[in-house]
């Protein structure tokens, strides 16, 4: 991959929109509280240590997510970690104008999104190649000791519990060698930055971090399978970890599975 071609998938951090987002946000957020923070401070150590952590976040129903996963790394561990995050942001985030412009609050790098689906074979295309390009990003972050924060569902959907993990999400611990994924169920950032409202709101938001999933395990479960059918495999491990962590009635596709 080229220089040019990374920074074309790169998002770069413009500071004073950092700061902008965590007053807009935190004004508006009584907390976040946090459990099992033991386990951030644990993916940073290893992360330290060479190893690629990836953390996993769900139920996406808020552009406020990320920005309480990140303000909990910072603030459980330290600024440090959370500069070394970077996170997944979907080309829908392009689609309207205080999200392009909002979007460079943190660090990231650009996917195609589930709903971004082009009609003319010439869009298909350029799709594939930004995907392509995106995957090329992710392993070089990993090969340069960057966290990586990602939803499972693959966009913003706005519910109150979880749907079902898209399969090629499973494409992201294949990138790693030995890494570590942690899931961290998101609770109230719906409420703080509504879908559908222009306007933040006031309200108590949690993060929920659960044990360190090594990849390695999730590589043997696939083992036999197709690479659909292990991705998919992989995706719905880690989101019933997630959904573990949720109260009953939010955990939606997982609330039944053993």
């Amino acid at each position: 991959m080229t220089e040019r071609e990374q920074s074309g998938s790169i998002v770069k951090q413009n500071l004073g929109l950092h700061a902008f987002a965590e007053v807009l946000v935190f004004g508006f957020v009584s907390g976040p509280s946090v459990e099992g923070g033991e386990n951030i401070v644990e993916a940073e150590r290893l992360l330290r240590l060479g190893v690629p952590v990836e953390f996993w976040f769900a139920p996406h129903e808020s552009h406020a997510d990320y920005t309480l996963l990140h303000k909990v790394q910072s603030t459980t561990v330290s600024s440090a970690f959370a500069h070394d995050t970077y996170g997944v942001m979907g080309s829908m985030l392009d689609k309207m104008l205080i999200t392009r412009i909002l979007k460079h609050a943190y660090k990231g790098f650009m996917v195609p999104s589930v709903r971004d689906i082009p009609t003319t074979e010439e869009g298909k295309e350029e799709r594939n190649d930004n995907k392509e390009n995106a995957f090329e990003v992710v392993e070089q972050l990993h090969s340069n000791g960057k966290a990586i924060g990602l939803n499972p569902e693959g966009t913003r959907l706005g519910g109150k519990e979880l749907r079902r993990g898209v399969g090629g999400v499973g494409r992201y611990p294949r990138t790693m060698n030995g890494g570590v994924i942690l899931p961290v169920a998101i609770e109230g950032a719906s409420d703080i930055l509504r879908v559908g409202s222009k306007m933040p709101h006031r309200g108590p938001a949690k993060l929920k971090c659960g044990k360190p999933i090594w990849v390695g395990e999730l590589l043997d479960r696939a083992k036999g399978l197709s690479i659909v059918e292990g991705n998919q495999l992989m995706v719905d491990t880690v989101m019933f970890e997630i959904a573990k962590l949720l109260p009953e009635e939010k955990r939606g596709f997982y609330a039944n599975l053993r």
